[in-house]
């Protein structure tokens, strides 16, 4: 049962940290975007 239970965790933290870096990525870029605006 604990097994299980740990698996399941990891995937869990797995999929959050994926989904987490994704929005960060989509941050950075927008940021990125942002800047790039207030040079032109």
């Amino acid at each position: 049962m604990r097994k299980i239970c740990h698996t399941a965790y990891c995937g869990y933290i797995i999929t959050i940290h994926r989904h987490s870096s994704t929005l960060i990525l989509a941050f950075m870029e927008q940021i990125l975007l942002d800047i790039d605006e207030h040079l032109l």
